[in-house]
């Protein structure tokens, strides 16, 4: 009787911790993940990659200003989006390579895996401009752009969210990126107060810190959700860090080229060179 009473004692600890743990989510977050607009495949993600946890760690808030940087196929654009809601924003940044002579597809970029809905394989930017013509996601805007200009953009942001990008840019794959003054450009793209959160599987954790800490952020916490697979590190941006915003107060309607890149979305020029592709 003794041990049956044990047995069922420890069945409702771990049930309330359960609960606990899911009301300990917050209300955007779990409507982003309950939400109809996710692929399955996506959804077979949420347990392993501890998402509510993660994204609770880097404080998505509804109506945030949010960028991520490299999205892939999309699994954690389409969260953040839904999580910062409609009166929020999420930029996306897929570098393109350049160099003379270069050819659209070498723009492009390599292929990704072809998922199982796929007919074919498709490059980072055709992914993202994917996720930009869904209606489910209203708020999310794609920029493609070399490397000389990839976090001009119109607003300030309270949250940059890289996962898995910060050794692809180190690698040379996307692009010439120095990591100084690629996180130096990430700091002045960030509001005061700004959150840059860096998960990753390949790069080293210190190194990381050290590079991201030189460019004027401080580490302010950090999430084992994922370890040891990957590690999930939170920045700041300073409070009493000196005003880098140069942006107009109505940076669409500036004239081109003032702060770099302008545009939201895609370009005719890009889009006409999309559609020849099919």
């Amino acid at each position: 009787m003794r041990l049956f009473e044990i047995l069922c004692a420890g069945a409702m600890l771990a049930w309330n911790g359960t609960a606990l743990a899911a009301d300990a989510t917050p209300p955007n977050i779990a409507e982003a993940l309950a939400s109809a607009g996710r692929p399955h495949t996506d959804i077979l993600l949420d347990g392993q990659l501890k998402t509510a946890e993660v994204l609770a760690f880097a404080g998505v808030k509804p109506g945030q200003a949010a960028v991520q940087l490299l999205p892939e196929t999309g699994y954690y654009a389409r969260l953040l989006s839904l999580a910062v809601g409609s009166k929020g924003q999420l930029d996306i940044i897929v570098p393109m390579a350049a160099g003379p002579g270069m050819t659209l597809e070498q723009r492009r970029g390599a292929l990704l895996p072809k998922e199982v809905i796929q007919g074919r394989p498709l490059s980072r930017i055709e992914y993202a401009y994917s996720l930009e013509d869904q209606p489910e996601f209203p708020n999310l805007t794609t920029y493609w752009e070399t490397a000389d200009a990839w976090m001009s953009l119109p607003k300030q942001a309270d949250l940059v969210f890289s996962a898995n990008a910060y050794h692809v840019f180190k690698s040379g794959e996307v692009g010439k990126f120095d990591a100084a003054t690629m996180n130096k450009q990430i700091f002045q793209a960030t509001n005061n107060g700004g959150t840059y959160l860096v998960i990753d599987n390949a790069a080293d954790a210190d190194t990381v810190k050290k590079e991201v800490t030189a460019a004027g952020f401080v580490l302010d916490g950090e999430s084992k959700a994922l370890a040891p697979a990957s590690f999930t590190l939170r920045f700041k941006k300073p409070m009493d860090a000196a005003n880098t915003n140069m942006r107009p107060p109505n940076p669409i309607a500036a004239l081109s080229g003032y702060f770099g890149n302008t545009r939201r979305g895609r370009s005719e020029e890009h889009t006409s060179e999309l559609q020849s592709h099919h």
